[in-house]
């Protein structure tokens, strides 16, 4: 009898966490695992995995921000959906996920809760009081949960204070497979390509996210303002900044410097 894997998250853009369950997903032996994830806002995800004849149920209540309204919402379609999938293990990723998560796995009785801390949200910029709600929050969440996975020493060492859960975490380190990279040759000129520019900067900076607020990439426009002439930055990814990101680009007059390329495959 096949082992049945409910894999949950809260957004199904494309992003870190969303590529942790993706792998997870597709990875887990077919013969062995009878796997299916669980996603709110957000398409790719999903587009990814049914592709390959992964199951994904989707709760469009389940959103990032918090609305208290979508929050009820979204908690009794997840008690609906785990009650019917009735999993053998419930694998829980990111912050509002885990918490409703878990708490609808420890009234239904599931055998093995686990939550990954990809980071904490009480490290956000948010006001102090926020900030405050979260640390207890995601507290409650690492004791509902049997186990919690935390991906480095820092996110383990950031709760440790909290009673009752030093046991509960475990350090696992995300993989990384090897990598066949192209020439830096190469690689200039693609990425000279997909901002269409005549030619490229001696010096480029790149980094690959998700536009999002917590990644910092404000700050990174903002220290852009005083970079030489001969140097210009690439921003790979996609997201809800992106809007306010190239406001704050052609505020500054740097168009001609910083560059939102846009999500990547295999960036």
């Amino acid at each position: 009898m096949k082992t049945k894997v409910c894999l949950a998250i809260t957004k199904g853009v494309w992003g870190g966490a969303q590529e942790y369950v993706y792998t997870l997903a597709t990875s887990l032996p077919r013969d062995t695992y009878d796997v299916c994830v669980i996603c709110g806002e957000g398409q790719t995800l999903q587009d990814k995995l049914t592709s390959l004849g992964i199951k994904v149920i989707n709760i469009p209540s389940l959103t990032r921000d918090i609305f208290f309204v979508n929050e009820i919402k979204s908690f009794f379609n997840l008690l609906t959906i785990i009650r019917r999938e009735s999993p053998d293990i419930l694998h829980l990723n990111s912050s509002k996920m885990g918490l409703l998560g878990g708490l609808v796995g420890r009234l239904i009785g599931v055998k093995k809760i686990i939550f990954t801390a990809h980071g904490w949200a009480f490290n956000e910029s948010r006001p102090w009081i926020v900030r405050k709600i979260f640390y207890y929050t995601q507290w409650l969440t690492v004791l509902l949960s049997h186990t919690t996975i935390a991906v480095s020493q820092k996110t383990k060492h950031d709760i440790r204070k909290l009673l009752w859960i030093k046991d509960k975490i475990k350090v696992i380190h995300n993989g990384v497979a090897p990598i066949d990279f192209v020439s830096k040759i190469d690689a200039r000129e693609h990425v000279r390509q997909l901002v269409r520019l005549s030619h490229t900067t001696e010096i480029m900076i790149g980094t690959i996210s998700e536009l999002h607020s917590n990644k910092g990439l404000d700050l990174l426009i903002d220290a852009c303002r005083n970079l030489p002439y001969n140097t210009s930055v690439y921003i790979i990814g996609d997201g809800e900044e992106k809007e306010r990101l190239q406001e704050k680009i052609e505020g500054y007059e740097l168009e001609h410097k910083v560059f939102l390329v846009g999500r990547v495959e295999e960036a």
